[in-house]
């Protein structure tokens, strides 16, 4: 009996141990559309490391193409950071975005 409970007691100790799935919060961006907002900001920053902005009106352009990006993902620049930290620490969802990203670039 006693090697029994014995048994019984390592089963339960490692059941707690068993991670539970991890609800999502919900003021993290869902992959789909942090897949969208990236590829819009990779166009961004490749326009921008082409010298297509230059000068002051090109600072305020890029600033106004950010902006104009999160308006049109109904997203905050809080949203942003919020979702990237969450991601950084869920690095297979966030490969799978980046994934994502790389493919709908080569569509372009």
């Amino acid at each position: 009996m006693r090697p029994f409970i014995a048994a019984l007691i390592i089963v339960l100790a490692g059941c707690d141990s068993i991670k539970q799935p991890e609800i999502r919060p919900d003021n993290i961006i869902d992959t789909t559309q942090m897949v969208l907002l990236l590829v819009d900001m990779q166009l961004i920053e490749g326009a921008n490391n082409l010298k297509l902005f230059q000068g002051d009106t090109g600072v305020e352009n890029y600033n106004l193409l950010y902006s104009t990006v999160m308006s049109k993902h109904n997203v905050r620049q809080s949203d942003i950071d919020s979702s990237m930290s969450y991601y950084t620490e869920h690095p297979e969802e966030l490969e799978y975005i980046y994934d994502r990203v790389i493919e709908e670039l080569m569509k372009l």
